[in-house]
């Protein structure tokens, strides 16, 4: 087995974006060169430190992959109720301009949303903004299963 098919795939922090952090070409460029301990997201450039070189990244993130598995199963933002609250765990199945506007509205993984209705368009509550948004683009928006009560 080569050493490509034993890497974990990293998901990105900020937009989501699944990737292999050794198969990026954007390391070779960069000016910290080998001495670097961060990945770099190839869609969207957010660096994050490289748990397989830091002892606390490493920690941190088997307690996090602990703390996912055991949480409740994830669903999309089309299925959550009206009137429920739901936390966005994941944008990864957005096309990237689409990811990058939502984030630029504060849709993020980690941010818990307001959901208002589901039909005919879903709409969110994301602080003080309310999106709307089609059908198609609510089932791409993965979210943890949704908690009663919203704001």
């Amino acid at each position: 087995m080569s050493a490509a098919a034993t890497t974990e795939l990293v998901t990105c922090a900020l937009c989501g974006h699944r990737f292999d952090p050794t198969a990026s070409d954007a390391c070779a460029s960069c000016p910290l060169g080998r001495g670097c301990s961060l990945v770099c997201c190839p869609e969207c450039g957010y660096s994050v430190p490289d748990a397989s070189r830091s002892a606390f990244a490493g920690l941190a993130a088997r307690f996090t992959r602990r703390r996912r598995s055991a949480a409740l199963p994830m669903r999309v933002l089309a299925e959550a109720p009206p009137g429920c609250q739901a936390t966005i765990e994941t944008l990864e199945h957005l096309p990237a301009r689409q990811r990058e506007q939502l984030l630029a509205y504060g849709v993020a993984p980690g941010r818990v949303v307001d959901v208002l209705q589901t039909r005919p368009v879903t709409i969110i509550r994301v602080e003080h903004a309310e999106l709307a948004f089609e059908n198609a683009l609510s089932r791409l928006i993965g979210v943890a299963a949704p908690t009663e009560g919203g704001s």
